[in-house]
């Protein structure tokens, strides 16, 4: 059988493109986004860039105003405490849930999780941002994935937006990359040794972390 490949839309491209230069920190934080611009480099018409700039819009990277103007989303610590403190409710719930399943559906979670694991580290070693933060989504929308929970399976656009856009808007602490990679190791040998409190402590954890990382002192900033 010849399996034929969709060509991939202008829209996806563009999208694409303009994901991994906001992840990388191309376009800061606040920054306008010219559509004419933008439609001009890529060579494309204002269609497929509007479809892109709504994609990234989904993924909580880009803010469109009622004209449909365009910029790079800055959130702000306090926002990012609320939406974290959200994140941590989820993957604990989720930890606790794929702990829980039967053996062999926790082996099949480790078939899906073991590749992403190994990109999580592979750019951790080279602090690439953009590859740290793609892998950092798919991890937890694995997880959520695997649950077996409708629930929490609604949860993944939430989970996949937030993976991306509380961290876009900051610069890693030199070496955070790498422990971040080893807290992703940490939950899923607990989630596939089926250890259900070590599991939603290490994902309570990892969030815990990842303001502390990015935002400060999370005991100064009333994050606890």
């Amino acid at each position: 059988m010849v399996v034929i490949q969709r060509p991939a839309r202008l829209s996806d491209i563009a999208a694409e493109h303009l994901r991994e230069r906001i992840l990388r920190g191309t376009y800061p934080p606040g920054s306008p986004l010219s559509q004419e611009t933008l439609a001009q480099e890529f060579n494309i018409s204002r269609t497929p860039l509007r479809d892109a700039l709504k994609a990234l819009e989904r993924d909580g990277l880009v803010e469109l105003d009622e004209s449909g103007s365009a910029s790079v989303v800055d959130i702000s610590p306090e926002d990012a405490r609320d939406l974290l403190r959200i994140r941590e409710t989820i993957d604990g719930v989720a930890a606790r849930r794929a702990a829980s399943l039967p053996a062999e559906r926790r082996q099949a979670l480790a078939a899906v999780l073991q590749p992403i694991l190994e990109e999580l580290d592979a750019s951790s070693r080279v602090e690439d941002r953009y590859r740290f933060r793609v892998a950092d989504s798919r991890f937890h929308v694995a997880i959520l994935k695997h649950c077996e929970s409708k629930q929490l399976n609604s949860c993944k656009a939430f989970v996949h937006g937030t993976a991306l856009s509380i961290y876009s808007s900051r610069i890693p602490s030199p070496g955070h990359l790498s422990q971040a990679a080893a807290d992703h190791q940490q939950i899923a040998r607990a989630v596939l040794a089926g250890d259900v409190d070590r599991s939603v402590q290490a994902a309570r954890d990892h969030v815990h972390k990842a303001y502390e990382y990015y935002y400060g002192d999370r005991s100064a900033s009333g994050y606890e």
